[in-house]
């Protein structure tokens, strides 16, 4: 009896520091979530789309009413971070960012189903990964309406299989956040129903036992639906200080069915599989196996996700008005996925890796990489004048070729788990830095290479900043103050104009020079012309563009390495500021 007590006492001290540790583990990714996404937040000026939406909650705080097209969960929430941080571009981005840690946290929910591993892997890819990194830290709706689904996600999950109620409200609390996200929650919302509508004609026996819940806790079914309502009402209309919120759903909605079709729209994202391939090759290759071995297996949960996706991408292609950030639709359930199949990767390693041989094989087919990589770029780099640049692409070719030839070698010598263990970590190290390396890329680089990166279209100009810059230093020396100077925005009334000429209280918009009365500067189109007096001019501009279509040969893998080309000059929307002689 004694022995048998000592043992259940090792076992449950053993499961407490396990306990410790994942939690640890939990807090510490969350800390680094959050820290990532706030540093240097404003390192880009907001474009258009962020402006426009950033606007209306600006209207909300200043106690107007918010217009355009806006969501009105990021107006309630960006109006209350403007209450008590100030109208900055920081508390801008801060309702994005605190949303997008949300999304890193939530996997937690789904550890029984991952496993505890694979759902530490999945937020460690939530974290680090360029799409929800970046769209952490950029104004829009589509990172509230992911959080949203996720939501739906794990509270069905809780309350189905883990039979627990509270997840009714999980379940409430996201459905609120996508009828309130904007355009975005919509496409999330539509995926949704119909994944579920697959997953329950697939499975009548769901039906029947979603329905017995529903009659067991009748009572907290009641009370969940309250909580939608609340919550509803309150992030649509800001507590109340926002009515017009309700309306705009109705306005986002109609929005959301004006941007189906084929034809490509100008401005518009890329297709979502493309982007994809561009900044997320540890998920798509972790995420394809787990996509292949759920279609294998007859879990719930591993169809749904598949339904996810697969829908989530059949409703990228018809609407050709979607969003930027509309991909997250499709990287999130595929994280899931990808995460599952590292999980399993470390167990795998962890319990029958050896040295002698599983890591050999990684260790020298790492070294090969890295003598593919650098052949690789010195052929992207070289010349036609110089000599051996047309065959130069066999020194890489045969790297990769010799890795392939050492995992037959290895699986011959030593089975072939052993290849596909060392192939599979040779591909998570490869992958895994080649996607941080375009994930810091995107979120923390210059801004002139910012029109370069193709799930971005159209981001501010690097001139924008050097705008805001001269109007407050020609202010100063004028008027005494940096923004007392009397401004004139001439037939350019645009959200981000705006915006960054929300402080200058002089500042006005009037429909043609004859309107601006002998302003001390004068803000216009160059196609609008020159202001009446005399004025000199200096060219800036708002938004920045390029586009791919010059591209030859080597350019390509260049550009998809780099996200930076030294021959292309990306283009920008002119903008002429006049400023009056003789103050």
């Amino acid at each position: 009896m004694t022995t048998q007590t000592l043992t259940q006492t090792e076992h449950s001290v053993s499961h407490a520091n396990t306990l410790t540790i994942e939690t640890a583990l939990w807090g510490g990714i969350a800390l680094a979530a959050l820290a990532l996404r706030l540093t240097a937040l404003t390192r880009y000026p907001l474009n258009e789309a962020e402006a426009t939406q950033t606007m209306a909650a600006l209207n909300l705080y200043r106690g107007g009413i918010p217009g355009g097209d806006y969501s009105p969960l990021l107006a309630s929430l960006t109006g209350g971070a403007f209450l008590l941080f100030g109208a900055t571009d920081w508390a801008a981005r801060l309702a994005n960012v605190l949303l997008g840690t949300l999304l890193v946290l939530l996997p937690f929910g789904l550890r029984r189903e991952l496993g505890h591993v694979g759902a530490l892997a999945a937020a460690i890819l939530l974290t680090i990964s360029a799409v929800p990194l970046f769209f952490s830290r950029a104004i829009g709706g589509d990172m509230a309406a992911v959080v949203g689904a996720m939501l739906v996600l794990v509270g069905g999950v809780r309350w189905l299989g883990k039979n627990r109620p509270h997840g009714l409200y999980a379940i409430g609390g996201g459905l609120a956040l996508l009828l309130t996200a904007g355009t975005g929650g919509f496409s999330a919302l539509a995926v949704m129903l119909l994944t579920l509508a697959f997953v329950a004609g697939s499975n009548r026996q769901a039906i029947t036992a979603v329905k017995t819940r529903f009659a067991a806790e009748n009572r907290t079914v009641r009370r969940a639906v309250l909580w939608f309502g609340i919550a509803i009402f309150v992030l649509a209309t800001a507590a109340t200080f926002n009515l017009n919120g309700l309306a705009a759903i109705s306005e986002q909605f109609t929005r959301w069915l004006t941007g189906f079709g084929i034809t490509p729209r100008p401005g518009g994202a890329l297709p979502a599989v493309v982007n994809l391939l561009f900044y997320e090759p540890l998920v798509v290759v972790f995420g394809a196996v787990g996509l292949a071995r759920a279609t294998a297996g007859r879990d719930p949960l591993r169809w749904l996700l598949i339904a996810w996706i697969a829908l989530a991408i059949l409703l990228d292609i018809v609407q050709s008005g979607r969003s930027d950030g509309q991909l997250l639709l499709i990287f999130v359930p595929l994280a899931l996925l990808a995460g599952e199949q590292l999980g399993a990767l470390w167990h795998t390693w962890r319990n029958s890796a050896r040295t002698e041989s599983d890591g050999l094989l990684v260790a020298i087919g790492l070294m090969v990489t890295v003598f593919v990589y650098v052949s690789l770029m010195s052929w992207t780099k070289c010349t036609a004048a110089q000599a051996g640049c047309g065959t130069a692409w066999i020194l890489p070719a045969a790297g990769a070729a010799l890795i392939i030839g050492l995992a037959v070698v290895f699986g011959n010598w030593y089975g072939r788990d052993t290849a596909f263990r060392g192939l599979a970590m040779i591909a998570l190290v490869v992958f895994g830095v080649l996607s941080v390396g375009l994930s810091w890329r995107l979120s923390f680089g210059k801004l002139y290479d910012l029109p370069f990166e193709p799930v971005y279209p159209l981001p501010a100009s690097s001139r924008l900043p050097d705008l805001s810059h001269d109007l407050q230093k020609f202010s100063m020396e004028r008027a005494g103050d940096a923004h007392e100077i009397d401004i004139a925005v001439v037939d350019a009334d645009v959200p981000q104009l705006r915006w960054y000429l929300r402080d200058f209280r002089a500042a006005k918009f009037v429909p043609d020079f004859a309107s601006a009365q002998d302003a001390s500067i004068v803000l216009a189109r160059p196609q609008t012309g020159n202001p009446n007096g005399s004025y000199t001019g200096e060219e800036f501009a708002l938004v920045s563009y390029w586009t791919p279509t010059q591209l030859q040969g080597k350019d390509w893998l260049r550009w998809y390495i780099y996200r930076h080309l030294p021959n292309h000059n990306p283009g920008h929307d002119q903008l002429v500021l006049w400023l009056r002689a003789g103050g």
